[in-house]
């Protein structure tokens, strides 16, 4: 994907002369600082398994230079060798305090050893971060000029990317504790994950009782020339910005409406999971915004860029507080996966919109979310082999997962239902599936949602979304509409067809049912005047395939 792209969607920002930027695909690296593998003392011998349950990170914002410390708890009998995933090259690896009997990073692994261990371990290392940034996008570390003549400063992981900064289990599924330390000019705000404890030229940040994965949690962002304001209060949790001079993100929202939003959204998740302050921020950054467990970081000029949604700043704001909950504080069960948590962070904000906001605000959001499912070429929830990498698919699931996970199944189960089912997903910390979030739906609805998920939510290649043709005919004042589904199996949905007289019109609902066993079905609607126009799916409520319509340049979705 380029950098700069601009289309009827939203913008991946980020065009210019970016010289102190590089964009890379991480690769392996190696190192050593031993020599042959350690004896194993009397304990274990041999690699050990176990989980990292606490990662301290100590960084020094103006040269790159780090210091990880990786805390496990050690599967029995545990043994004297140790490997994790580690993208750089790392020195002065420490094995419970002591230097390491042996440590190499070879192929993208940190493999080192030391005096056999059963119960605990702690790993430790150093390394100089690069300023490189891979994908085209914010992933790495980098600084780049922000508004008002400040420097902006990311390190920024993803899914399987906080190797990119020293050893790191980077399994999406693992809840860490987290400690931040980081040295940086006087005069320069840093916010990361937690609890923040500001100092002149040392910050720390906490981040422990509810726990993050790496891929939110480990990131630090600075600017030299943030100002800090106290926005609101809502649903016990305070809003602050810290924006660069010129910036308009808080101006840009309505103070009652975020309240109103907040006081919704936790009476349907809960109490805000990581404390009682969200810090949201402004940077030049790619995407127009990403979740950090009590910070967001948005896109600066998200007020002034052109975007699909009816009010964008307000839109990825509640986007954002959403994946507090959804992908935070409930994470991932896998890289294929990923659909669930933007699928649940993009339609909470359409409720919202629809049943909060300003007329036809949710109706643009919904027309988005269609006009770019036709352009997918993974399915919502990947099945491919080899699966594909993150940065390949993420993009096709910001349309196609609200559509099909839950606008689609509004009309057969109601959208009760569907809230009802997201609450109990999200109830309680721990990893979760897309075969997950089904469950949660049937347990909800008391439908089998099997066929459903096989047909629009799970495979391989592009995805197959059905095409409609319509039969009319009209007798009198009835019209009987006929669907015809003309690509693939069956669909199971419900399709709203317009038929419009010169002065009036009427929606037929044309129901092919949860377990469509034909790809023909009718429905009869009042018209007192003749027919003159038939438009499938007016209101974009479900994924199809126009007749005669071929799939433009993709359009680019750069929310995370």
């Amino acid at each position: 994907m380029t950098r700069c792209l601009l289309a009827m969607a939203l913008v991946l920002y980020g065009c210019g002369d970016d010289t102190a930027e590089t964009t890379a695909t991480p690769g392996a690296t190696t190192s050593s600082t031993g020599g042959s593998a350690g004896s194993g003392g009397t304990g274990p011998v041999g690699d050990l398994t176990g989980e990292v349950s606490h990662i301290t990170y100590r960084f020094d914002l103006a040269t790159g230079s780090a210091e990880s410390t990786l805390a496990l708890d050690v599967t029995p009998p545990g043994g004297d060798c140790y490997g994790v995933s580690c993208a750089i090259e790392v020195s002065s690896v420490t094995w419970n305090g002591a230097p390491a009997t042996s440590s190499a990073v070879d192929m993208g692994t940190l493999h080192a050893c030391g005096t056999s261990v059963a119960e605990t371990l702690t790993l430790g290392s150093a390394a100089m971060v690069p300023e490189q940034t891979f994908f085209g996008l914010d992933v790495g570390l980098s600084r780049r000029p922000s508004m008002g003549g400040g420097t902006f400063t990311y390190l920024l992981s993803w899914v399987g990317g906080c190797d990119l900064f020293g050893p790191c289990d980077d399994d999406p599924a693992l809840l860490t504790a987290f400690d931040f330390e980081v040295t940086h000019p006087s005069g320069t705000t840093v916010l990361c994950p937690g609890t923040v404890e500001p100092g002149d030229t040392l910050t720390r940040c906490t981040l422990d009782g509810t726990l993050a994965p790496t891929y939110s949690a480990f990131a630090i962002a600075a600017d030299d020339n943030w100002q800090k304001t106290n926005f609101t209060s809502a649903a016990g949790v305070s809003l602050v910005f810290y924006e660069a001079p010129g910036g308009a993100l808080a101006a840009s929202l309505e103070v009652t409406r975020v309240q109103e939003f907040m006081t919704w959204v936790t009476g349907l998740l809960g109490v805000y999971p990581y404390g009682n302050e969200l810090r949201i921020a402004s940077g030049p950054t790619a995407w127009l915004g990403f979740e950090h467990p009590g910070n967001i970081v948005l896109l600066d000029e998200l007020p002034t860029i052109p975007t699909s949604y009816s009010d964008a700043t307000m839109h990825v704001f509640m986007h954002e507080v959403v994946h507090q909950w959804a992908g935070d504080r409930t994470t991932l069960a896998s890289v294929q996966d990923f659909v669930w948590k933007e699928a649940i962070a993009e339609y909470l904000a359409y409720v919202f919109e629809d049943e909060q906001g300003p007329p036809g605000e949710a109706l643009a959001t919904r027309t988005y979310w269609d006009n770019v499912a036709v352009q997918a070429e993974y399915y919502p929830r990947p099945t491919d082999d080899p699966a594909p990498p993150v940065h390949i698919f993420y993009g096709d699931v910001y349309g196609p997962g609200p559509m099909t996970l839950f606008v689609q199944l509004e009309p057969f189960v109601g959208r009760a239902t569907v809230l009802e089912a997201i609450a109990a997903f999200l109830s309680s910390p721990g990893a979760r599936s897309v075969d997950d979030l089904r469950a949660a739906l049937e347990q909800a609805s008391g439908e089998d949602l099997q066929y459903y998920f096989d047909t629009w939510v799970v495979g391989s290649g592009a995805p197959t979304w059905p095409a409609f043709t319509a039969n009319v005919m009209q007798t009198g004042d009835q019209v009987n509409v006929t669907l015809t589904q003309t690509t693939g199996a069956p669909h199971p949905c419900r399709v709203q067809v317009q038929v419009a007289g010169a002065t009036t019109s009427a929606i037929a609902l044309v129901d092919f049912g949860l377990h469509p066993t034909s790809a023909v079905a009718s429905a009869t609607v009042t018209l007192a005047e003749p027919v003159v126009t038939v438009t499938i799916d007016p209101n974009h409520q479900v994924i199809n395939t126009p007749m005669g319509t071929a799939a433009s340049e993709p359009l680019p979705v750069w929310i995370f």
